[in-house]
């Protein structure tokens, strides 16, 4: 029995859903297609295909499984909170409750979101201190220091190019930080890869891309991009030019309408699963420090100190994700599970 009839008879035993079936299928083909380019012969690309397709099905199932538990396990906090939240005057209070998982609360004895965000960045802060300490603005909001600034980019990008035992020291305490913050994520239920090559996230100027045509967008972008370092995180296989080119035309939809193609009618939140959503900015993998700048000037920020200090030491989303473990499928189950009239303090009497 071939791996396509398995996945067919999948769907009929309701073991497998028409989506996954789907993407089972466009993998797979993909994946001989990739094989088959390698010389193998038909029936071992196959073979190969269908272990390597059926492998990333397992996992991506398994990683499912945990973010669900995770998310089951913080709903379960979150609920018990609200059932044992009182305001000052003993009442239940579901509103206040649910402020005071995020921000500090005087009734609540619990750690909050907000207290926790300063927790993780002081963290990340604490290893990235001389970088900071060395390129803060000074008076008047000027650059300090910027022909280093420019140096530790190139260090980070491209490690020992700049020859600058300070650069390299700095880019060090970047990466440090940066994998830090990876590992906190994930922790929580996140999926961020691990990748050394990785050197600094964009970030893109929705404006300055909205007036650029789209294929002229993907055109100056692929020109700056490394394709041989870029691997499709769902296929696990190297982009060429032809999935390159759709992948960048992907992109350039969601930047441009920020977020909202990927909008379903029926769907209660937009954008990116907060799991994967930082996977985003280490997408595009630029051929070196100089690419990297030209497209900041153009499409991004080319304040890269101000990239440094906010962008990746950011701990709200790690924090959010340990608190209430998003999924991007789960909300509305707390508030199922309280009374409906939870705009206010209620009392004994209303339970």
């Amino acid at each position: 029995m071939s791996y396509k009839d398995c996945i067919t008879n999948g769907i009929a035993e309701g073991n497998v859903t028409k989506n996954q079936a789907d993407e089972q299928i466009k993998l797979f083909d993909e994946k001989v297609e990739e094989y088959l380019a390698k010389g193998m012969s038909q029936a071992d690309a196959e073979k190969q295909a269908a272990k390597d397709s059926f492998d990333i099905f397992k996992f991506d199932a398994a990683e499912k499984k945990r973010r669900e538990l995770l998310t089951l396990k913080a709903q379960q906090r979150i609920l018990k909170h609200f059932k044992e939240y009182r305001n000052m005057n003993g009442e239940i209070d579901y509103g206040n409750a649910g402020i005071a998982v995020l921000s500090p609360d005087d009734y609540s004895p619990h750690i909050t979101v907000e207290n926790q965000v300063k927790v993780i960045k002081g963290q990340a802060h604490k290893i990235l201190v001389d970088v900071l300490d060395t390129f803060k603005p000074g008076i008047g909001g000027y650059e300090r220091n910027k022909a280093t600034l420019n140096m530790l980019v190139r260090e980070i990008v491209e490690p020992g190019s700049t020859k600058n035992k300070a650069a390299q020291e700095m880019a060090e305490a970047w990466k440090a930080a940066s994998e830090f913050l990876r590992l906190e994520f994930n922790k929580y239920g996140g999926r961020i890869p691990s990748r050394k090559d990785w050197g600094l996230p964009q970030i893109h100027d929705t404006l300055a891309i909205r007036k650029t045509n789209k294929e002229d967008w993907i055109t100056y972008t692929m020109d700056r991009l490394d394709a041989t370092k870029m691997i499709n995180e769902k296929t696990k296989l190297p982009f060429n030019e032809k999935t390159l080119r759709l992948a960048l035309s992907d992109v350039y939809e969601t930047i441009v309408n920020e977020g909202f193609n990927k909008v379903k009618p029926t769907q209660r939140t937009f954008g990116s699963n907060v799991a994967s959503r930082y996977t985003d900015h280490r997408f595009l993998v630029f051929k070196n420090a100089q690419s990297w700048i030209e497209y900041q000037n153009r499409f991004g920020n080319n304040n890269a100190f101000q990239l440094l200090s906010d962008r990746a030491p950011n701990g709200a989303d790690v924090w959010k994700h340990r608190r209430i473990s998003f999924t991007g499928k789960s909300g509305g189950t707390i508030g199922s599970q309280i009374s409906p009239r939870s705009s206010g303090p209620i009392g004994s009497d209303h339970e």
